[in-house]
């Protein structure tokens, strides 16, 4: 869309999203809902450096469970290598420590003994993967829809993270849309061009949401917007009924 705003411009470049090693096509960037304050996420997450909401934007974000942030996910990992792991569970897989096995047997589910990495997964090559989910992922050991956007069709051409994506950039939308975690979604200028659930427009974002402030909320029970969604609560301040007196995740729990 042409004449956005900077931080829309800045919310294209963070949306650039590419996959981790052997998931997609081209080096990591992040993606995930835009926001040019922490006020415009939820869950917990912040707003990073990209200009989107995310677990982390650098390490320093995470704490000493999970000191290593994945700046292609936004989140925070146990691991990056092997090393990173203790006796216990000495291999990493996909951001976290994981237990060897020595067969099957040992594991849960579906999942099988990696015949060299003696670790609990879900493929360790293409043939232990189904029709819809063809490729295995030497990463993360996990079935996966596309290893390239060439095994992607024509609704969702691009492989991000080894799955087909509609957008990896607002260049891939129409003229009225850009590209959110790679959904092409409707911009907006003002509330009149949202529909549906998303009623509301940040026009600073240029995007429609089910909330922009508190007063779009106004005499539900979930009159607090945050993360541009409206939630039960901020604080325990706001949580009246003494049996559930405490605010965790935005909702008041006992």
């Amino acid at each position: 869309m042409n004449g956005q705003a900077p931080l829309a411009s800045l919310v294209l470049v963070a949306l650039l999203v590419a996959p981790a090693c052997g998931d997609g096509d081209s080096g990591p960037s992040p993606s995930g809902p835009p926001c040019s304050t922490g006020t415009d996420c939820g869950g917990g997450e912040i707003c990073t450096g990209f200009g989107v909401c995310g677990e982390c934007g650098s390490s320093g974000d995470c704490g000493a469970g999970e000191p290593f942030c994945d700046l292609d996910r936004l989140r925070c990992d146990e691991c990056r290598r092997d090393t990173d792991c203790g006796a216990a569970e000495p291999v990493c897989v996909g951001g976290e420590c994981e237990a060897r096995c020595e067969t099957a047997a040992m594991c849960g589910g579906d999942e099988l003994c990696h015949p060299t990495r003696l670790v609990c997964a879900e493929c360790a090559t293409d043939v232990d993967c189904p029709a819809d989910e063809p490729f295995c992922t030497s990463d993360r050991l996990r079935c996966a829809e596309c290893r390239g956007s060439s095994d992607c069709g024509a609704g969702s051409p691009f492989c991000v993270r080894g799955d087909c994506r509609e957008c990896t950039s607002n260049a891939d939308c129409g003229a009225v849309e850009i590209c959110v975690d790679n959904e092409c979604e409707t911009s907006c200028r003002a509330d009149a061009d949202c529909d549906g659930g998303n009623r509301h427009c940040d026009a600073a974002l240029e995007m429609c949401f089910e909330c922009v402030t508190d007063d779009h909320c106004a005499g539900g029970e979930n009159p607090f917007c945050i993360g541009h969604e409206c939630e039960e609560c901020r604080t325990d301040a706001d949580c009246t009924d003494p049996e559930n007196p405490m605010c965790r995740e935005n909702q008041c729990q006992n």
